[in-house]
C-alpha cells in the first residue's frame, strides 16, 4: 500500500464513531431539557410572594366574584362547587367598594355554609402550590375580621388595601316623628256594636324605582343583592289610648307582589316559619334588641301593642320576583282596635311606607373606611 492510500485510511471517520456521537447529542439534548424539572424545588424557594399577594388583594378587593347572576354569595351549600371566584366587590364598576353580604359569608359562614382552606387557594388565591395564607378586614368601629393561618415572621408576601364598605339602607318609621305623622291621622266613626276596627299599614318597596341605573351601585339600593330592612316603633304615640279597652293588636302580617298596574297578589306563607330565606321577623318590647324578640315556630297571633313595642322585619336578598323590574313586594301588617264608645275622632294607624331613595323614609346606603390586609407564604 503506497502512502498516500494509507493517509486516506486514516482520515475517514468510522461509522460506529458516527452512532456513538450522534447518541451521546441526543442524550446531552434530553438532559439539558429534563432540568428546569430538575430544578423545580429549588426555584420555588426564589417564589414571588408579594406578587401572589398582590394578585390575590386584585382578586379580593377588585373582583365581584363568579358566578355574579345569582352572586355567588347568594349560593347555598350543596351549590358550593359552582363558586369559582370569591371576590368581594359590589361590581366590577365598583373595585375597592366591598359588599357587606359577601363580606359577612367570607369571613363568618353563617348557618352550615362552610369554606376550608382548599376552598380559599382554589377560590381566592389560584396556585398549584399549597400556599399558606392570612386575610384580615378592619371596618372603622368594628372588630377586625379574618381568616387563614397566623402570620410568620418572616419570609410572606403582604398587601394593604384601603377600601369602603357599603353598608345596607334601612328604613326607621317612627310614629312619634312629625315626617310620619299623617299614618296616624287616620279617623273612622265607629260603635261598640261594630266590634274591633281592623286596618292595614304596609311598607313597600318598587323594584323599578329603586333599580335606577342612573344612581351608582355604591348607593343604589338593590333588592336582588342587599338586605332590606326597617323597623317600627311609637305605633300608639297618636291613639287615644284611653279609648281602647282591649288594646290595640297586630293581627297577621302579610307579604304581597305588587304588580305594575297597582294590583297586588299575597304570597304563600307559614304561619311557624317566622325565619327563613326571605325574612326575619322580630317582635319586642326592648327596641334595639333582636335575638330575644325573634319570633319561632311557637309565636301565635294576635299580639298586644303596648307604649314601647317595636316591631322590625329584615328582608334577604334576592327578594322575591326582584328581578321582575315592573314588580314591587308590599309587607302588609293588620292592627285590629277595639274602643269603648263612639267618638267624633277615633285614631288608626294606616297609609303606605315607601322603601325608596326618599331620606325622610329611608336611611339611605353608606361607605364606611376599611383596611383589607393579605399576607401569603
Amino acid at each position: 500500500m503506497s502512502r498516500r492510500e494509507e493517509y486516506n485510511e486514516d482520515g475517514v471517520l468510522s461509522i460506529d464513531f458516527l452512532a456513538g456521537f450522534t447518541i451521546f447529542m441526543i442524550a446531552l439534548i434530553m438532559v439539558i431539557s429534563l432540568l428546569p424539572g430538575i430544578l423545580a424545588g429549588i426555584e420555588s424557594e426564589g417564589i414571588d410572594y408579594d406578587a401572589v399577594a398582590y394578585r390575590t388583594s386584585v382578586i379580593l378587593v377588585e373582583d365581584p366574584g363568579w358566578p355574579s347572576n345569582p352572586a355567588w354569595n347568594q349560593l347555598d351549600e350543596i351549590h358550593k362547587a359552582d363558586i369559582e371566584r370569591m371576590g368581594l366587590s359590589l361590581s366590577k364598576d365598583t373595585p375597592n367598594i366591598l359588599s357587606r353580604e359577601k363580606i359577612d359569608l367570607f369571613f363568618h359562614q353563617p348557618g352550615t355554609f362552610a369554606f376550608d382552606e382548599g376552598d380559599y387557594r382554589s377560590k381566592v388565591i389560584f396556585g398549584d402550590i399549597p400556599y399558606l395564607y392570612n386575610f384580615s378586614l378592619r371596618i372603622d368601629g368594628e372588630s377586625t375580621m379574618s381568616v387563614g393561618q397566623e402570620i410568620p415572621e418572616s419570609s410572606y408576601g403582604y398587601q394593604r388595601r384601603l377600601v369602603k364598605v357599603k353598608e345596607d339602607s334601612f328604613a326607621h318609621i317612627d310614629f312619634t316623628d312629625p315626617n310620619h305623622a299623617d299614618y296616624s291621622a287616620n279617623t273612622v266613626a265607629w260603635n261598640v256594636t261594630d266590634g274591633p276596627h281592623e286596618a292595614d299599614f304596609a311598607v313597600e318597596m318598587d323594584y323599578g324605582e329603586l333599580y335606577d341605573r342612573s344612581i351608582s351601585p355604591a348607593y343604589r339600593i338593590d333588592p336582588r343583592s342587599e338586605e332590606l330592612g326597617f323597623d317600627m316603633q311609637g305605633m300608639m304615640a297618636n291613639l287615644d289610648i284611653a279609648q281602647l279597652t282591649d288594646g290595640m293588636k297586630l293581627e297577621k302580617v302579610r307579604l304581597y307582589k305588587v304588580l305594575d298596574d297597582g294590583s297586588s297578589q299575597v304570597l304563600p306563607y307559614n304561619w311557624n316559619d317566622w325565619n327563613n330565606e326571605t325574612y326575619v321577623f322580630y317582635f319586642g318590647d326592648a327596641y334595639g334588641s333582636e335575638t330575644p324578640s325573634k319570633l319561632n315556630g311557637s309565636s301565635s297571633f294576635p299580639k298586644p301593642i303596648e307604649n314601647n313595642t317595636y316591631i322590625k322585619m329584615k328582608l334577604n336578598p334576592p327578594l322575591p320576583f326582584s328581578d321582575e323590574m315592573t314588580s314591587g313586594l308590599r309587607v302588609n301588617f293588620t292592627f285590629s282596635y277595639n274602643w269603648t264608645g263612639s267618638a267624633p275622632t277615633l285614631y288608626y294607624l294606616s297609609g303606605i311606607h315607601k322603601y325608596d331613595y326618599n331620606p325622610v323614609n329611608v336611611t339611605q346606603p353608606s361607605l364606611k373606611d376599611g383596611v383589607m390586609e393579605v399576607a401569603v407564604w
